[in-house]
């Protein structure tokens, strides 16, 4: 086998060490037969037993534990990318996830075949918590509002425009990554503001830059439901925050709905109009007959006003500037 990791597995953890704990074991049990596969992972400086949880695999999976003080999912995932030996394909995935036996051989199959592509996703289910969960969180899933899944299908195919995979299951060539790209540290957990969009953001750049990416179903990867996602406070908070990564996609990666924000007074009056619309949308939704249809009209109303917050903010920067 060579000295050089076929697969290197990338993921960054936050005082999530129960998770951790199931994740890793999930991937102990993968078929890694004919391959060097490591993992990098990334303490973000976490207060609970997160170490100790990665220790105890140390036998099991080929580990490289990294220590990164600095809060933000996108600098832990940094500090891998510019402290490892990366392998020859580079999977990203989450400290939540369930993986099956054949994870890793359906990656190298899915990398044969599209030897002109360098950058692939895979298919991602939820995985609920024990117990029934609400309409309303049902409803979010359905319309593929906050969680994280993703099916295009059984056949492979390229990603649509405005699409691209998620978090918990893709990869890519190494090679893409020595060109120097890297996450946008400015957003992802961690920000402040806090702004989705961490992997979408890297992925946007590349399709920008004339990447096709692949979707391989065969590649399946089981995303778990925290149960403070199950939180109807928590969800309209990630509302606010999906707005603002729509307007940040827009604005510098060209990616989605087109818009544009510009920095003179009278757009900036038109934004705040629309602020005080979506302001409105939010309250008359409480009026909505039935929990599920106040919560999505909430969710939409709380994405309008952080997509017009964090537009108002780029656009003062662009003046300030």
């Amino acid at each position: 086998m060579s000295s050089e990791p076929d697969i290197t597995i990338v993921l960054a953890t936050l005082n999530n060490a129960p998770d951790l704990r199931r994740t890793l074991e999930s991937f102990s049990g993968t078929d890694r037969s004919g391959l060097k596969v490591e993992f990098a992972i990334v303490d973000n400086n976490s207060t609970d037993e997160t170490k100790s949880v990665i220790e105890q695999f140390r036998e099991r999976l080929s580990i490289h534990y990294l220590h990164e003080p600095r809060r933000g999912k996108n600098a832990a995932l940094n500090r891998a990318l510019g402290a490892v030996k990366l392998g020859r394909l580079v999977f990203f995935t989450d400290d939540d996830v369930e993986v099956p036996n054949d994870l890793f051989p359906q990656i190298v199959n899915s990398s044969t075949r599209n030897q002109d592509c360098s950058v692939f996703g895979g298919h991602v289910h939820m995985v609920w918590p024990p117990g029934k969960a609400a309409a309303w969180a049902t409803a979010f899933a359905d319309s593929f509002r906050a969680y994280s899944h993703l099916d295009l299908g059984p056949d492979e195919c390229v990603f649509p425009p405005h699409s691209v995979p998620i978090g918990p299951n893709w990869w890519l060539r190494r090679e893409v990554l020595e060109k120097g790209y890297r996450y946008d540290e400015r957003i992802g957990p961690g920000s402040r503001p806090y702004i989705m969009g961490s992997e979408t953001t890297f992925l946007a750049r590349l399709k920008r830059d004339g990447y096709r990416i692949i979707y391989a179903p065969g590649v399946r990867v089981g995303h778990r439901v925290a149960p403070r996602l199950l939180v109807e406070k928590v969800m309209i908070r990630r509302g606010l925050a999906a707005g603002r990564a729509g307007a940040v996609l827009a604005y510098e990666y060209d990616f989605g709905p087109k818009r544009y924000i510009r920095n003179n007074s009278g757009w900036m009056l038109v934004r705040g109009a629309c602020l005080a619309r979506w302001a409105l949308c939010y309250a008359l939704a409480f009026l909505s007959p039935g929990k599920t249809r106040q919560m999505l009209r909430r969710w939409d109303a709380m994405q309008g006003i952080g997509w017009n917050l964090e537009a108002l903010r780029i656009a003062s920067g662009r003046t300030r500037g």
